[in-house]
């Protein structure tokens, strides 16, 4: 079992009030997945958010239709999947998830999510900062990358 302190060491949500965290409580469940195994591919639909509790996953992309090349990698308390909150209309992941070691993760169904941040609009709009955020930090890893093929 799991309480509002286990949510809190999840980067995104430490900047919630334990009331919000109570309430985000009640939507997460937790999942598992080995190690190498896909957690969602490129182009599926995005149901979930995610959030790493113990283990790394890599984020990966598409080079081929058979190929595909790790963008970053994420550990204990990052957070993947925002496909899942940002696309209502089409809902895909835009990107592969994929275990590098044995991983439990903290998941959230996307319409249960935008549930809660339709009911609390200041839960909403500071979870929807820390994801842009986060967003942010990780354009600027794949810029670096862009940079670095190109010199």
């Amino acid at each position: 079992m799991f309480d509002i302190h286990d949510l809190r060491s999840i980067i995104m949500l430490n900047y919630l009030t334990d009331e919000m965290l109570e309430r985000m409580l009640k939507v997460t469940s937790l999942q598992e997945f080995s190690a190498r195994e896909y957690i969602y591919r490129e182009r599926d639909y995005a149901e979930f958010l995610y959030s790493i509790v113990e283990g790394k996953v890599s984020l990966e992309t598409e080079k081929t239709s058979s190929t595909s090349f790790m963008v970053t990698q994420l550990n204990r308390g990052r957070t993947f999947g925002f496909s899942a909150l940002l696309d209502a209309e089409h809902r895909k992941y835009l990107g592969h998830a994929k275990a590098m070691t044995d991983v439990k993760v903290f998941c959230w169904r996307a319409v249960d999510i935008e549930k809660l941040l339709i009911e609390d609009y200041e839960m909403g709009f500071l979870l929807m900062r820390r994801i842009a955020n986060i967003i942010d930090s990780r354009l600027q890893v794949v810029k670096a990358q862009l940079v670095e093929l190109h010199q």
